[in-house]
């Protein structure tokens, strides 16, 4: 579950941080304990005190959340942990006038996995069209890519799926992953060819 809550932190973030998201959970379990284990068995790097998954973690473990369900089998509901997080950057003070941006992308998040939860999936794309520009300028690509990758399957349309499989492409082109990349624009380009 610890995993699971950091799997939505693009940067390193206090033991307190995940504690109190975690406390929503587990509130009987010591969190700082629980951190400790996973960075001996270095699945969780501590930075400075901070902690972070591995981005290949990251990804496994954003992969593992559910979209309609609080806790089943040990699977945390994606919506619900984004709430947490944000509530938790409120009670931080981290969401003023000073950094509205916070908020925004939390509000967007949730508005996303919301709109995937209803089935409206061109909706959802329209969300993620806004969630571009904070994301690309923390340079939170692969959080981005999780997102429409999310969409795979669900998108009718040429228009939605060649926006999706561009997106992904430019994505990939930007963190190197230039094979990836290609892929995705050969995609695009069969589909349009379609």
């Amino acid at each position: 579950v610890v995993m699971q809550i950091l799997s939505v932190c693009e940067h390193p973030v206090t033991a307190d941080a995940v504690s109190s998201v975690f406390h929503h959970y587990y509130p009987d379990i010591d969190s700082h304990q629980v951190l400790s284990r996973l960075v001996n068995l270095q699945l969780v790097e501590n930075i400075e005190g901070c902690y972070i998954l591995r981005d290949a973690d990251r990804f496994y473990m954003a992969s593992q959340l559910v979209d309609d369900a609080v806790v089943t089998d040990g699977c945390l509901d994606r919506s619900t942990l984004h709430k947490r997080w944000a509530n938790y950057l409120k009670e931080l003070g981290l969401n003023s006038p000073a950094r509205p941006e916070i908020q925004e992308v939390a509000n967007l998040r949730s508005e996303f996995h919301n709109r995937c939860a209803a089935n409206e999936y061109a909706a959802a794309v329209d969300v993620l069209k806004r969630l571009r520009t904070p994301l690309f300028a923390e340079g939170r690509y692969e959080e981005l890519a999780q997102y429409y990758e999310q969409l795979s399957g669900k998108l009718e349309g040429v228009d939605l799926i060649c926006h999706q499989l561009d997106m992904l492409a430019l994505i990939n082109h930007r963190l190197g992953k230039l094979n990836r990349a290609v892929a995705y624009y050969e995609e695009g380009l069969e589909r349009v060819r379609e």
